[in-house]
């Protein structure tokens, strides 16, 4: 009896063993197909996943062209609509990167769908914008146009006026050139004129009597005598007559405590020093007057020149020298 019931165990633990052996070939087996299995499923997913993304892409470049077009058709008012544009830039570059991920799922194809979405909406205020821009640019070219028509009869207008206008004008000022022209040789002819000019250093002895001296150290004053010559056009009356004196280094002798002033020259209009004034009783005859310049500061040697204004105008010359001497 013992012998069969070991012989018997050993059959049911064989029979256990093949049992167990099949049933794990079975699960082998199976594992196997089911990663086939997922590994198809897997394989088909990522290929509706790309092509989904291709899709998608599609979309962009299509919202993308649109936006492009209108941006080229109206490259005019850019500076117009920089905003809205950054705007769609900013969403571009967000859906490039979502479809740019290396495993990009469901999730975010979803987002980018919804992202172009808006994408073109914004394309299409872009495009409302575009169409209100150029409707207002229409009216305010109508509204130029209108304007340039009426300024345009209103400058022909303002011609004809200012060309009646400028002819009574030149007329006018004709006769005032004729006037100021009249007026200017009047002005001219009534200025005085010297002659005989002549200029000398002087000095003073005891008793009070002048000396002519040329020895600049013993030169007291400079003394300018000249003919005022009959004019018969000038009035009689004071007269202002200017002597300027210039020393051998070509400056003005000039002492403002001592009388001495600035003029302007008739002929350019520039500003000159005078030494010294004289108010001369003009009475339409040739006298002769003297005029003296005295100084706070020594004489140099050397040759001076002498020139005599009236009204700016130089109406004498003449020159003197003074030289080192003996004492």
């Amino acid at each position: 009896m013992s012998e069969e019931n070991g012989s018997g165990k050993k059959i049911f633990y064989i029979i256990l063993i093949l049992l167990l052996l099949g049933i794990n070939a079975f699960l082998i087996w199976k594992n196997r197909s089911e990663k086939k299995k997922f590994a198809a499923e897997t394989a088909q997913l990522r290929g509706s996943l790309e092509a989904e993304r291709d899709q998608v892409k599609v979309e962009l470049n299509d919202a993308v062209e649109v936006i492009e077009q209108l941006k080229q058709e109206n490259t005019g008012l850019a500076e117009q609509l920089t905003e809205i544009e950054l705007k769609m830039d900013e969403q571009k570059s967000e859906i490039n990167r979502l479809l740019s991920k290396k495993n990009v799922g469901r999730k975010e194809l979803s987002e980018a769908r919804k992202l172009i979405e808006v994408l073109r909406g914004t394309s299409e205020s872009y495009r409302q914008q575009i169409e209100a821009l150029q409707a207002e640019n229409m009216r305010l070219r109508d509204t130029i146009l209108y304007k340039e028509t009426v300024t345009q009869k209103v400058y022909a207008l303002k011609d004809s006026v200012e060309t009646e206008y400028f002819a009574q004008q030149a007329e006018k000022e004709t006769l005032e050139m004729d006037k100021q022209q009249l007026e200017a040789t009047v002005a001219t002819g009534s200025v005085l004129n010297a002659s005989a000019v002549k200029a000398s250093g002087i000095r003073f002895k005891k008793n009070g009597k002048e000396v002519n001296e040329d020895n600049y150290k013993k030169v007291e004053k400079v003394k300018v005598c000249f003919d005022i010559m009959e004019n018969r056009i000038a009035t009689s009356g004071p007269k202002d007559i200017l002597l300027r004196i210039i020393s051998p280094e070509g400056s003005t002798l000039a002492v403002e405590s001592l009388g001495s002033g600035t003029f302007t020259y008739a002929k350019t209009g520039e500003d000159r020093q005078y030494s010294t004034k004289a108010t001369i009783d003009y009475n339409n005859s040739q006298d002769r007057y003297c005029m003296f310049w005295e100084q706070n500061f020594p004489f140099v040697e050397g040759t001076y020149n002498t020139e005599i204004y009236h009204e700016g105008y130089i109406i004498g010359e003449g020159d003197f020298s003074f030289k080192k001497g003996l004492f």
